[in-house]
């Protein structure tokens, strides 16, 4: 059974660049604190609707954790700050940037992540059933 505190990603399953960046959480996260949920499920629809998102459109992966939801730039630098070191690092340099400089940059990559990285038919991470 998953602790009440362990966070989640919602994330595009059908995002090729999003499932290798979640191959890549799932790879690094050795305590095994973020629960991937794919937005197509009912948990990650859900999740999209409390937060005031379109679970259609997809522009943004969710990060929920301490009773509030992150999303773009901020989402994915919560998500390497948890990872530890080096990934921890990372993301305090990446706050140098400035926020609506780092989201512009975020949704530039969001539009365009299915022509440049392709999309997926099925997800290569666990089902709904399995998620970790």
């Amino acid at each position: 059974m998953r602790a009440p505190t362990q966070k989640m990603i919602v994330y595009d399953k059908k995002c090729m660049l999003c499932s290798v960046s979640m191959a890549f959480v799932i790879r690094h996260d050795r305590q095994h604190i973020f629960r991937l949920v794919p937005a197509q499920s009912a948990l990650g629809r859900a999740a999209y609707l409390d937060h005031g998102l379109d679970p259609d459109a997809l522009a943004t992966m969710i990060v929920v954790a301490d009773g509030r939801a992150r999303t773009e730039s901020d989402a994915a630098l919560y998500v390497l700050a948890a990872l530890g070191w080096p990934w921890r690092a990372a993301a305090v340099v990446a706050r140098v940037v400035p926020r609506f400089v780092r989201d512009r940059v975020y949704r530039w990559v969001a539009r365009n992540r299915y022509r440049w990285f392709g999309m997926r038919h099925a997800c290569a991470l666990p089902s709904e059933a399995g998620e970790r």
